[in-house]
């Protein structure tokens, strides 16, 4: 009897997780991995753009926000390799992002003109 009791204990436990990662799968569905992602990878650029050219933190975030949405006022300008290299990497980053959260709205215009 006592393994038929552990049994039943295990499928309670199993069903609280069940419901529970249908939450986390909401969470982590396919946008929002791509959204934390490009803000994990902003967030590592205003790190590196702050120790290679050796600004504030808030300077940094100012270029970093320029550049990624490729405004690009030129007060802020990266003066070695690495973060030029670095701004060609953001540069390609803000267009892809920009790119990724515009398209369901051209998708949606694409689909009125046809109708």
């Amino acid at each position: 009897m006592k393994p038929k009791a552990e049994l039943i204990k295990h499928m309670k436990k199993r069903r609280k997780l069940s419901t529970f990662l249908p939450s986390l799968k909401a969470i982590f569905s396919g946008k929002s991995i791509f959204i934390i992602i490009f803000l994990l990878l902003f967030t590592l650029s205003v790190i590196l753009f702050t120790r290679f050219e050796l600004r504030p933190y808030f300077e940094s975030l100012y270029w970093l926000v320029t550049t990624a949405a490729t405004v690009g006022y030129g007060d802020i300008t990266p003066e070695t390799l690495q973060g030029r290299i670095l701004a060609l990497v953001v540069m390609v980053l803000g267009v892809s992002l920009l790119g990724f959260l515009l398209s369901p709205v051209n998708k949606k215009n694409c689909q009125l003109k046809h109708w």
